[in-house]
């Protein structure tokens, strides 16, 4: 039975003939949700890689990190093959109800964060930064960032949604794709000098 107020959604969606395909989408709600996950991840790594220079080479990872009834979504730009011991720096691009941008994050979380700040490298490098960014960003380093660069604020409520719309806005990946090659030449062989002296002297 329908209210007044009742969603006109919802009663489209339970009337007679409707109600079996709705649940059946319901029933496969996990497999549309990586469905759009996927196609807006794969669409931004395929504009990121459409110019990515000649002298670089990056692996590009997506990744999503549940906390609490947040999921934070993430695509990794990595200079080389990690695993639980690489110490380091890596590009990422983190999207979250709160945020949606850029950053120089540490390889693995990092307890020890203080001490590779204090690298005479990576101080060179924060300070550089803070003399040629420019917009909304956080300098002060954490044990997940050395550096982080807003490009939206609260972009979404509901991120399945807003995946799917921005799906289709060809506009949005070249944006962020000409963003990030903007954020990553001008510091990819410090960064790249940086892990490769501290894995050095960590073997």
């Amino acid at each position: 039975m329908s209210t007044s107020n009742e969603s006109p959604v919802i009663s489209f969606l339970t009337r007679d003939e409707n109600l079996p395909p709705a649940l059946e989408i319901i029933s496969r709600g996990s497999e549309i949700r990586n469905y759009a996950k996927r196609r807006f991840w794969n669409k931004l790594e395929s504009e990121i890689k459409k110019y990515e220079p000649q002298d670089l080479n990056l692996r590009l990872d997506s990744e999503e990190t549940p906390s609490g009834s947040e999921i934070f979504f993430d695509l990794y730009a990595r200079l080389s093959p990690i695993d639980k011991k690489t110490q380091g720096l890596q590009y990422a691009i983190e999207i979250c109800s709160e945020y949606c941008g850029i950053g120089l994050r540490w390889i693995n979380d990092r307890s020890d964060f203080k001490d590779l700040s204090s690298l005479p490298l990576v101080i060179t490098l924060h300070s550089e930064l803070h003399k040629t960014r420019q917009g909304d960003i956080d300098s002060e380093s954490n044990r997940w960032w050395l550096w982080f660069e807003y490009w939206e604020k609260n972009p979404y409520d509901d991120p399945w949604i807003w995946f799917v719309k921005k799906s289709d806005d060809a506009s949005f990946f070249a944006g962020k794709a000409k963003k990030f090659w903007e954020f990553v030449q001008p510091t990819y062989a410090q960064v790249l000098k940086i892990n490769q002296d501290v894995n050095r002297s960590n073997k």
